[in-house]
């Protein structure tokens, strides 16, 4: 049995720190299918890398409101 689970909030702010500060967005909320989430595609020092379109923006979300906190 297959169980997705949603990640942690250290999981989102680390994410969202590393792809706000280290990565550059290139292309946004790419279409990839009847069934699968759209995609981001980044830039990471030369490393292209897709990412789920909604967790990049929980992430970016997260992390903001962790910068605002402190």
């Amino acid at each position: 049995m297959y169980k997705e689970s949603l990640p942690s909030d250290d999981d989102l702010i680390r994410d969202g720190k590393y792809w706000s500060t280290d990565c550059t967005l290139k292309e946004v909320d790419i279409p990839t299918g009847f069934l699968t989430s759209n995609i981001n595609r980044l830039d990471c020092s030369g490393i292209v890398v897709n990412v789920a379109t909604d967790r990049y923006d929980m992430a970016i979300s997260a992390y903001d409101k962790s910068k605002n906190q402190e």
